[in-house]
């Protein structure tokens, strides 16, 4: 079976790769077939081991049809061919082997940028595809309430029979979709075990702030996993809202809990809430409260590690994402410590 990849804009068909019947990972799309040229170039147009994919060639089309602004945008002059020659920009990532191998991991207008960070979604997407019950995953960055972005996880779990094929092309908006050859169908794995997979493979600043569970998720008209029909980032609210004034007292908090709920209200920006006395803790976080659903996310949870430690209490960011309530964490805590140990408002 031959993994075939191109886009239209170069007659569709640029380079082709032989897919091994024992591959465990997705497919390269090999090398450049004859009369056509790949290069891999970085933001400045130098080759590089992984950039933006341009194609040349005989293969390369003439342009779009009345869109000359689209056309410049896209077919530009291809600087190692001949004169006069030109080259198209996928808007396709890739990466290069030694052997001169292509390997596409996601797209130049699919990037997020985070905290100063440059995240591609479909890195977080394989992530969680390679999980057991993942059928297909999209990761996007959606916008709060408070106007900050955070990364969530769309998932749909795995069902009987094979699943969907890997496509020829990572298109625009294409995510992870299914490994091939799924079996019965098997339960799609909770929040907390996803994300504490995630965190054992990932940065923390590439977990999501949630994963959230679908029976499906939307498609293009070709197919594809779509990436902009899931959701707006520019008006999204928050997938999960901050929880709602409990109609009846909760238990009161433990010696580790008061701290730590201490210094979740700092680095949430909670000093002040309303609801301070809601759960006999600061600001109104509770014992069952969930870090990620009141504002939390995998960056500010080596904040919540790095204050704790200052307060002699030993967690980590992997145990918030395995235990996110409050109560949970204390769980797994250090015990021995006092409110009075906690500095105030030192940064992380």
């Amino acid at each position: 079976m031959l993994n075939v990849y191109g886009p239209t804009e170069c007659t569709v068909v640029c380079t082709s790769s032989r897919v091994s019947a024992s591959g465990s990972t997705a497919p390269d799309i090999g090398h450049p077939i004859a009369g056509t040229h790949a290069y891999v170039l970085d933001g400045r147009g130098r080759p590089a081991d992984s950039g933006e994919l341009y194609v040349a060639g005989a293969a390369v089309g003439r342009g779009y049809h009345r869109n000359p602004g689209l056309t410049a945008a896209r077919f530009v002059a291809d600087p190692f061919g001949p004169p006069g020659s030109r080259m198209y920009r996928t808007g396709d990532l890739a990466d290069r082997g030694p052997d001169g191998t292509l390997t596409l991991h996601g797209r130049a207008d699919d990037q997020i940028t985070l905290r100063g960070f440059r995240i591609e979604p479909v890195e977080i997407e394989r992530a969680l595809v390679a999980h057991r019950g993942v059928r297909e995953a999209l990761v996007v960055a959606e916008r709060q309430a408070s106007g900050s972005l955070r990364l969530v996880a769309h998932v749909a779990g795995a069902r009987t029979g094979a699943g969907a094929g890997a496509g020829a092309r990572t298109g625009a908006g294409a995510g992870a979709g299914a490994r091939t050859g799924e079996g019965a169908s098997e339960a799609l794995p909770d929040e907390a075990e996803l994300l504490a997979a995630l965190a054992e493979l990932l940065p923390p600043h590439m977990v999501p702030a949630r994963v959230v569970p679908h029976t499906t998720l939307p498609k293009t008209a070709n197919g594809k996993l779509d990436r902009r029909g899931l959701s707006c980032p520019d008006s999204q609210e928050p997938t999960m809202p901050v929880p709602a004034e409990l109609p009846s007292p909760a238990p009161s908090l433990t010696e580790t809990e008061r701290v730590l709920a201490t210094i979740w209200s700092e680095l949430l920006g909670r000093d002040g809430h309303h609801g301070r006395d809601r759960h006999d803790g600061r600001d109104g976080i509770g014992p069952e409260d969930n870090f990620f659903d009141i504002g939390g996310d995998s960056i500010l949870s080596v904040g919540v590690a790095a204050r704790a430690a200052r307060a002699g209490i030993s967690v980590t960011p992997q145990d918030l994402l395995r235990h996110p309530t409050l109560r949970g964490l204390a769980g797994v805590a250090t015990a021995g410590t006092t409110a009075a140990d906690i500095p105030p408002h030192s940064p992380a």
